[in-house]
């Protein structure tokens, strides 16, 4: 498993608890399947997407 961290300039938004669109280095954007979210008290919010976790650190979530 690897973890990421998603800031601001690479998140665009949240499509129904569902799905994760974000833009790449390329400016391209991608949707990614969200396997499952783990609610923290505190942020970052961390996602499950295929075998990767991804930490959110992001104000407008």
């Amino acid at each position: 498993m690897m973890a990421s961290f998603i800031n601001e300039e690479n998140f665009l938004m949240i499509k129904n608890n569902t799905k994760l669109v974000l833009k790449n280095t390329h400016g391209l954007i991608k949707k990614y399947k969200i396997i499952k979210q783990y609610e923290t008290i505190m942020k970052p919010r961390v996602l499950l997407i295929s075998k990767n976790i991804l930490l959110l650190n992001i104000n407008k979530i």
